[in-house]
């Protein structure tokens, strides 16, 4: 009787053709660590990235505004009021740019139903 063992069965030490060992995702213009992401991800990807756009607009506003200075030489009273006032105006601007993305994504999932 032929006795079979695990070693004679194996094809590991063979080489391997069907291998190729030029092949790389990346050359395939793919990178290699990138997985497909869902809708769910890629959303709130885009929302984040919105956010920073909208946040370093809201800088540069303020900026023009004249907002961001320096408060040396203010006295506690026009300090505290200058924090006020510029609190009004952010929670203002957020308002309106919370407005703007809402917009944006009413849009987006108008545009995915197809409608």
């Amino acid at each position: 009787m032929l006795q079979l063992t695990a070693e004679s069965l194996s094809y590991f030490p063979h080489p391997k053709p069907f291998k190729n060992p030029h092949y790389s995702r990346t050359e395939t213009g793919q990178i290699a660590s990138k997985r497909n992401k869902s809708l769910k991800q890629i959303l709130v990807l885009e929302r984040e990235r919105v956010d920073r756009i909208l946040e370093g607009k809201k800088m540069a506003v303020l900026e023009e505004a004249g907002e961001v200075e320096e408060e040396e030489g203010m006295g506690e009273e026009e300090k505290e009021e200058r924090r006020r006032k510029r609190q009004k105006r952010e929670e203002e601007l957020m308002r309106v740019f919370e407005g703007v993305v809402s917009c944006a994504f009413t849009l987006l999932s108008l545009n995915e139903d197809g409608v």
